[in-house]
């Protein structure tokens, strides 16, 4: 699918029948309180005025150039560009809001497409952006009153409001903005903001212009011709000048822009399906001129109340509130109540936003001696955000809301307390529980300890039997060890003893064998002395050898 195809489909979301208003609720929900919009600002396009002069034709391509640039909640990949061929193919059949060629009307109602555009500036609050279509006014088939509800309701809630025209501007059609001037009346002497203007920005989209030789196609010949339509003079009577004045009075920005015609075969063909080969070529330059221009993000207008940016979640509440005042039949709201209204919603959100405050300020006290304190800080602080908001209607107002601010706060205070008594009696209670358990606890504690202890004794006492009586058994086997020493140490005594009476034995016996030894070689000496004494003597006798035996 190409990035100019849509991605979404028109919402029918309020509907004309019988001048009665058939509001379609939820599908406008679906679209204002989508999770990727409701907390952002919100610029709405929308566009009004005559039946079959190409209205939806035009919103279709503004949804070409959106879909070519920027990102969508269908769509949150596309990022944000500026392309010069946004336009797409020469042959490409237009999509989006319904349209037809030919003289009999095909939008009804006021329809939201679906699919809204995002736009993250790099220095700013998110916007959504929203294009809105609305049936023609002023054919056969629509009551006066609706085509004055149709233009009240795209004026009220539009940021950026596109009067589509054929030719020129002619003085009976700046009475469609009868409502939009009565109510710029009313709010000029009822607003305490004498600098705030009711609406944001109006486009004056002249199609078909011819009187190229005096005022140029687009922006600047527009301007120009815009001046010279509401300029003032003293020979206009009171009612001319003061619906230009009004007008003025009424939006922020006025614009003009002169549209050339688009062709014989795009005006007048029954089957022509959009496609921008047909187109002559002035008609196609001027209209990527303007939606160019238009959709760049410097120039997108947010939706703003009372000179407060409003966003999307807020703006459907006043949508709502707007839907119900108008759809009494058979009578267009005053703006007085309109006014009267919008007061009432923006006080009620600067109540909430406050109210908010408050809460934000609310936090668990660490005793009970802080609640008041806590309160009061935060009472504080939430009427001293109503103080500095900027408020819309009278002196009055401010001090009505500012009661119903401070009654909504008495009663959370009063819930708020009674939950922080509450709080700390639970608090109370659970630390009575928490110290009765810990207490029990220690009780048990202190017995697991008391028998603890006391196996412990037991067991200490079992150790040290164990102990003496390892100990007496050490001290009978040292003992009989000893005692084993002694008895070999005893034996090696005797037997020590006994080697010693064996060796003074034998020496005994050793010395007895020396002794005897001597005696015989003493003998033996003696013998042979005697023999050679008895030689010399001549004597020669045997003397026998003694007998002895050696031990």
């Amino acid at each position: 699918m190409s990035s100019s195809h849509p991605y979404g489909e028109a919402k029918n979301a309020i509907k004309f029948l019988n001048n009665q208003i058939i509001f379609e609720e939820e599908q406008l929900s679906e679209i204002f309180l989508h999770p990727d919009v409701k907390d952002r600002e919100v610029a709405i396009f929308a566009i009004v005025g005559s039946y079959r002069r190409g209205k939806s034709f035009f919103m279709d391509y503004c949804l070409r150039f959106m879909y070519a640039n920027y990102r969508s909640i269908n769509f949150l990949n596309n990022p944000l560009q500026y392309k010069d061929n946004w336009i797409g193919d020469a042959e490409e059949p237009l999509k989006g809001f319904s349209w037809r060629s030919g003289s009999s009307r095909d939008s009804t109602g006021i329809s939201f497409w679906s699919d809204v555009f995002l736009y993250d500036p790099p220095n700013g609050d998110p916007l959504a952006v929203l294009l809105v279509d609305t049936q023609g006014l002023f054919d056969p088939e629509t009551s006066t009153e609706e085509n004055m509800k149709i233009l009240s309701l795209g004026t009220l809630f539009s940021s950026t409001l596109i009067l589509n025209l054929t030719n020129i501007i002619q003085e009976d059609q700046l009475q469609y903005l009868q409502f939009t001037t009565e109510y710029a009346k009313f709010f000029r002497t009822s607003s305490p903001q004498t600098d705030i203007k009711p609406f944001q920005k109006f486009l004056f989209l002249v199609r078909d212009w011819q009187n190229v030789d005096d005022y140029e196609f687009g922006f600047n010949g527009g301007q120009a011709y815009l001046n010279e339509v509401l300029k003032t003079n003293n020979d206009q009577n009171d009612d001319l000048r003061t619906v230009r004045d009004h007008i003025r009075e009424s939006f922020d920005k006025l614009l003009c822009y002169l549209m050339p015609y688009p062709g014989k075969k795009v005006a007048s063909s029954s089957d022509y399906d959009g496609r921008w080969s047909l187109m002559d070529e002035d008609f196609m330059k001027e209209i990527k001129n303007l939606i160019e221009s238009f959709f760049k993000p410097q120039n997108m207008v947010v939706k703003k109340v009372e000179g407060v940016d409003l966003k999307a979640h807020e703006l459907f509440e006043y949508i709502k509130s707007y839907i119900n005042l108008f759809s009494t039949p058979g009578s267009i709201p005053k703006p007085k109540s309109l006014y009267e209204l919008a007061v009432g919603k923006f006080l009620t959100q600067i109540v909430t936003k406050c109210y908010e405050v408050y809460e934000h300020h609310l936090r668990n006290p660490s005793d009970r001696n802080e609640i008041n304190l806590i309160h009061s800080f935060a009472l504080s602080k939430a009427l001293e955000a109503f103080t500095d908001a900027k408020k819309m209607g009278n002196a009055q107002d401010s001090e009505k809301f500012k009661k119903n601010l401070e009654q909504k706060i008495q009663k959370r205070e009063f819930e708020w307390k009674n939950l922080m008594q509450i709080h700390f009696v639970q608090i109370e209670e659970e630390q009575r529980n928490a110290k009765e358990a810990a207490d029990e606890i220690e009780r048990i504690r202190k017995k697991e300890e008391e028998l603890e202890n006391k196996r412990n004794v037991e067991e200490l006492q079992r150790q040290l039997e164990e102990h003496e009586r390892e100990i007496a058994r050490q001290q009978e086997e040292l003992r009989l060890k000893n005692q084993q020493i002694k008895e070999e140490l005893q034996r090696q005594k005797d037997a020590e003893e006994s080697l010693r009476r064996e060796r003074e034995r034998q020496q005994q016996i050793e010395e007895e064998r020396r002794r005897l030894e001597e005696e015989q070689r003493k003998r033996d000496e003696e013998s042979r002395r005697l023999k050679i004494h008895i030689k010399e003597l001549g004597i020669n006798f045997h003397v026998p050898k003694p007998k002895c035996s050696v031990m």
